[in-house]
């Protein structure tokens, strides 16, 4: 159901489109033969798993810089580079009151009021690339 997709349905809320499959006109290639196997970042379990960085990532945070974190967490998973976050805290969505201590990693445009207290990846949401290079800088 294309409803079930936050995006998918705002867009279709704001008449940007549609979200009803029977007014969609499939060009090209069947679905069928372009399908794959996809795992949504909301179901990723990485966010349960013990993290070596603190993570501030409020479920107020927009889609975009969730599903971004995520995807950055999943991927240093699977790389077995989940120890390289040690002693960092990264931040997405609307930031906390008192800023944590420690290496801030600082992700989208609503960290933006603190992006002189850490490294500051600007953008709604921001391009997976520049978390990782910020998630890898040493100092």
């Amino acid at each position: 159901d294309p409803l079930e997709v936050p995006i998918t349905r705002e867009a279709a809320a704001r008449n940007l489109g549609t979200a009803r499959l029977e007014e969609i006109k499939i060009c090209g290639l069947s679905i069928d033969e372009v399908k794959r196997p996809f795992k949504r970042c909301a179901q990723s379990s990485i966010l349960k798993n013990e993290l070596p960085c603190r993570l501030y990532l409020p479920e107020s945070a927009c889609t975009g810089c969730r599903n971004t974190v995520i995807a950055v967490l999943v991927e240093f998973k699977e790389q077995k580079m989940l120890p390289l976050l040690s002693g960092k805290t990264i931040i997405a969505g609307r930031p906390p009151a008192a800023a944590p201590s420690g290496k801030l990693i600082l992700v989208g445009s609503c960290t933006k009021p603190m992006r002189l207290k850490g490294a500051y990846i600007g953008g709604c949401p921001p391009e997976n690339s520049h978390v990782v290079r910020a998630l890898l800088k040493e100092d």
